[in-house]
């Protein structure tokens, strides 16, 4: 059997309901822009998922959750990347986690994935009945009117919980008027979150740090918002600035780019110069300006190139430039302070 479509012809609902009563064995691949999640069902029920934007996903809920260091999740995954083992499977080899501490996190992760799919507003679909090879794979059982259940019931409380968070770009800092007496009421989880906001992380990083899905993550940073724990930040988030930066740039003279870099005294060659043309080179869009931006970052290593671009940003003497600069500037001030 082959299915396929969108989600303006069929309902995720509708779909896993109809694989699970013909108890159909398979993978169900769901896309969006660059995102990618398979469900994997044997006899109609749902057996695993895995996305292409969760990488390390499983790895940092072990972290956020206590489980391991900072440092053990580093070793594991340099092991993981030079062996192509599974991060799971590594951490259990190493000792760090129990097998059944993996099966319980795999089995969150998945549904996690399964419960994001249910707020996604477009996609596309295909189904294809292929035999599943189960060697290596850590079978879980997810009850499907379980999880369309509980779906229902996180969209409608997210709805709210978007009320006081309406954007994944909001960044939260932690309140100064700190209540002694409230400290002992915050549960584990709110912990965990209270100890990612700083000030900078807008909600989408901490979603992509913590391991945690977008309902759960709203839900704990409403909680502590609510309990006067955290504020909003003033911080204009990364994406705005990048945003911003776009605009500025299509109506750029390159010329003038050019003749204001030579006047500033960057020569031709100079590092920091050919970075902001590869930037420019690449700025399709905000994603993508992010994402150069931050590759270019790691390539501004010596005194004289830090000193460049503070002293650049500081100056304000390419005001075209200023959105991409405090990107740049913020990039690296975490190596070098």
């Amino acid at each position: 059997m082959s299915l396929k479509g969108n989600f303006g012809t069929f309902y995720l609902a509708t779909i896993l309901q109809l694989l699970g009563d013909d108890k159909k064995t398979g993978i169900l691949r769901v896309t969006k822009d660059d995102k990618e999640v398979q469900v994997f069902l044997q006899d109609g029920v749902i057996i695993y998922a895995k996305g292409s934007h969760t990488k390390d996903q499983l790895g940092k809920l072990f972290l956020t959750n206590g489980n391991i260091s900072e440092k053990q999740l580093q070793e594991c995954l340099e092991i993981s990347n030079q062996k192509k083992q599974a991060i799971g499977k590594v951490l259990v080899e190493k000792g760090y986690v129990t097998m059944e501490m993996l099966k319980k996190n795999i089995c969150k992760q998945a549904e996690n994935l399964i419960f994001d799919l249910f707020l996604w507003e477009k996609g596309d679909f295909e189904y294809k009945d292929v035999k599943i090879d189960l060697k290596g794979l850590k079978i879980v059982q997810i009850n499907t009117m379980q999880i369309l259940l509980e779906a229902t019931r996180r969209i409608d409380e997210l709805s709210l919980l978007k009320i006081q968070i309406p954007s994944d770009q909001i960044v939260f800092k932690v309140s100064e008027q700190k209540q002694k007496d409230e400290e002992t009421l915050l549960n584990e989880t709110e912990w965990r979150f209270l100890m990612k906001v700083d000030g900078s992380r807008t909600v989408r990083q901490i979603i992509e740090e913590s391991g945690y899905d977008d309902f759960v993550t709203y839900q704990t940073l409403n909680a502590l918002l609510l309990a006067g724990r955290i504020e909003k930040s003033e911080v204009i988030p990364p994406l705005v600035h990048a945003e911003k930066a776009l605009l500025l740039i299509t109506e750029m003279d390159s010329k003038k780019l050019r003749k204001d870099l030579d006047q500033l005294g960057f020569s031709r060659s100079s590092n920091i110069r050919m970075i902001l043309n590869r930037i420019l080179r690449d700025a399709v869009n905000a994603q993508e300006l992010l994402s150069s931006i931050s590759e270019e970052s790691i390539k501004i290593t010596t005194d004289e190139d830090i000193e460049q671009l503070r002293a650049l940003k500081n100056s304000n003497k390419l005001p075209f430039l200023q959105n991409i600069l405090i990107l740049l500037w913020d990039s690296i001030k975490n190596r070098i302070s």
